[in-house]
C-alpha cells in the first residue's frame, strides 16, 4: 500500500513538472491546454489529501509557484488560468488544515506571495488560521512589520496595499475583535472598510456600535460603494424595530437621486415595512417630475414602469 501511494505522489509530481512554462513561448500559446493541466493537478491534489496528505502541502505549493510564474509570460485575458490558479490555492489551504506544515515556513511563503509576488494569487488568511497557529502568526507579523518600516508610503500617502491586507487578516484571524477594528480604522478610505467594522460588530452581536459605525461610514465624503453599507444599516434598522427611520432614509436619497436603482432600493425597504402600497404612485410621480425637469430622468422612469407593468 506504500509503495502504491508513493508512486501516486510520483505521479502527480510529473503533473506539477507540465506547469513550468518557457517564458519563451507566445503568451497565446497553449493557454487551454495549460488550464486544462493546472485543473487537473488541482483534481489529483485533492485527491491525495485523504491518501497521502503529509505529502500535498508541499505538492500544492509548488504547483502554486508555477503557475503564479506562468501567469506572468501567459496571455490570461479571459481569467481562466487565473481561476485555476485560485483553485490550487484552495487545494493547498486545505492540504494545510488537513496536515498542518512548519508553521514559520508558511508564514515565510504566505508573506512572499503578498509582499514579492506579481499580484497573485489572492488568498484569505482565514483559510490558514489553524495551520499558521499561534507561531506561524507572530512569525508572519514580524515580517509585515519589519516589511512596513522600509516601505515608502503609495502615491496618496498610504501604506502600500500589501502591507495593508496582511495587517488585517492577521487581526481577523486573531479572534479580538476590538484589535481587529482598531486596525481597520487606522484606513477608513471608503466604505467597504466602514463595512467590515459594521460585519464583524454585527456577528458579534454589537449592534448598536454596529449602527454607529454604519452612520459614520454613510457620512464620509467618498460615495463609492456606499450601497452595500447602506443596506446593511437599513438591515440594522429594521430589526431594532426602527422602521420610519429606515423608510425616510430610503426616500430621501431617492428624492434626491430619482434613479431606477434607488427606486427598487426604496421598495425593498417599504416593502418590508408594509408601506408600499401608499408610496408606490408618489415614487412613479417624483420619476416623473424628474424627467419633465431633465430628460436623462426617462431611462430611468421607463425601466420603473416595465418592471411595475
Amino acid at each position: 500500500m506504500a509503495l502504491m501511494a508513493s508512486v501516486a505522489v510520483q505521479q502527480v509530481r510529473r503533473l506539477i513538472d507540465g506547469l513550468r512554462r518557457d517564458r519563451r513561448m507566445h503568451p497565446y500559446y497553449g493557454r487551454r491546454e495549460y488550464s486544462e493541466l493546472a485543473r487537473e493537478v488541482a483534481a489529483a491534489c485533492e485527491a491525495l489529501i485523504d491518501s497521502e496528505p503529509a505529502d500535498v502541502p508541499a505538492l500544492a505549493q509548488r504547483a502554486v509557484d508555477l503557475v503564479t510564474t506562468a501567469l506572468m509570460y501567459l496571455d490570461d485575458s479571459s481569467g481562466i488560468v487565473g481561476d485555476d490558479l485560485h483553485a490550487l490555492m484552495a487545494v493547498h489551504a486545505r492540504a494545510c488544515a488537513a496536515t498542518p506544515p512548519d508553521p514559520k515556513r508558511l508564514a515565510a511563503w504566505l508573506a512572499k506571495l503578498r509582499l514579492d509576488g506579481p499580484g497573485w494569487p489572492d488568498f484569505e488568511l482565514r483559510d490558514y488560521a489553524a495551520a499558521l497557529g499561534e507561531n506561524g502568526r507572530a512569525e508572519l507579523a514580524r515580517v509585515v512589520e519589519d516589511r512596513a518600516k522600509t516601505t515608502e508610503p503609495d502615491l496618496l500617502g498610504r501604506t502600500p496595499f500589501e502591507i495593508r491586507v496582511l495587517r488585517e487578516q492577521l487581526a481577523e484571524i486573531s479572534g479580538d475583535i476590538d484589535h481587529y477594528i482598531a486596525v481597520l480604522a487606522e484606513d477608513l478610505y471608503a466604505a467597504s472598510s466602514y463595512l467590515k467594522i459594521v460585519d464583524a460588530l454585527r456577528n458579534a452581536g454589537r449592534t448598536a456600535d454596529a449602527e454607529r459605525w454604519a452612520r459614520r461610514g454613510l457620512g464620509i465624503g467618498n460615495p463609492i460603494d456606499q450601497a452595500k453599507l447602506r443596506d446593511t444599516y437599513v438591515n440594522l434598522l429594521l430589526e431594532r424595530g426602527a422602521t420610519n427611520e429606515a423608510s425616510n432614509m430610503r426616500w430621501q436619497l431617492f428624492d434626491q437621486h430619482p434613479t431606477q436603482t434607488h427606486y427598487h432600493d426604496l421598495r425593498r425597504t417599504a416593502e418590508r415595512t408594509g408601506e408600499w402600497p401608499g408610496l408606490r404612485d408618489k415614487a412613479i410621480k417624483r420619476l416623473r417630475d424628474a424627467t419633465s425637469g431633465q430628460p436623462a430622468f426617462a431611462d430611468h422612469l421607463i425601466g420603473v414602469l416595465v418592471d411595475e407593468g
